[in-house]
């Protein structure tokens, strides 16, 4: 009796991994995206909470002024308004006018206006604005001016180098004029000959007179107009 041998099992052939874009991809959790966007909203109240929290002890002043309170302009927009520098200091008899108040030059010496309008032609070149802060005064008004004067520095000794008595005041003889602003003052003070106006008191940068003719040398300066008081009486 022949014996028949059992079958070889064949072996198993080890199944290759799948690459990487063919591999199903894990599914999602159904609530993962609304978990994110939960937790973000939370997020963002709690900021908001924290920065309220730092603002409302803050005064609104701190935080500079809003649209609504600035200027508006021709173009429609708003601008924060530009600051401004202070005035130089002024003569204490000063009669302000505006540079372009006619009146500025009324009752002056013709030649005096002539030379004053080609100085400030000249300044307006290197930029500097130069102004008549105060003409030709009345009798009455320099007058007045010597009882201002008195009372603003104290005394009549004090007052009389700052001011004449009007029968010896150019201002009033319309030969003098206080110039403003200081810087050009200055510089009409460096080239006094060649524009024949001449800065006559040491103590008074803003007052130049008529003397003399264009290009002659400026006369010493006085050292203020306590000496045009001699002989007069003071009332």
């Amino acid at each position: 009796m022949e014996t028949t041998a059992a079958p070889t099992p064949r072996p198993k052939r080890a199944r290759a991994p799948r690459p990487l874009h063919l591999r199903p991809r894990p599914r999602r959790r159904p609530h993962a995206r609304g978990t994110r966007t939960a937790t973000a909203l939370v997020a963002l109240a709690v900021t908001g909470a924290l920065l309220a929290g730092c603002t409302a002890d803050v005064a609104p002043d701190a935080l500079g002024p809003s649209p609504a309170a600035l200027p508006v302009h021709a173009s429609g927009s708003a601008k924060a308004p530009r600051t401004t520098p202070h005035s130089p200091p002024t003569s204490p008899t000063t009669t302000h006018t505006t540079p372009h108040d006619a009146s500025r030059t009324k009752g002056l010496d013709p030649e005096l206006r002539r030379r004053f309008d080609v100085a400030r032609s000249a300044a307006a070149k290197h930029g500097l604005s130069l102004t008549i802060t105060s003409g030709r005064r009345t009798v009455a008004q320099q007058e007045a001016l010597i009882k201002d004067a008195v009372e603003q520095h104290g005394s009549v000794t004090e007052a009389h180098k700052y001011v004449l008595p009007p029968e010896r005041s150019a201002h009033v003889a319309g030969t003098a004029i206080d110039v403003g602003g200081q810087k050009a003052a200055a510089w009409l003070a460096d080239h006094e000959t060649a524009f024949g106006l001449c800065r006559t008191y040491a103590n008074e940068w803003w007052h130049f007179e008529l003397v003399g003719a264009v290009g002659e040398t400026c006369p010493a300066m006085h050292p203020d107009s306590s000496g045009g008081w001699d002989g007069v009486d003071a009332g």
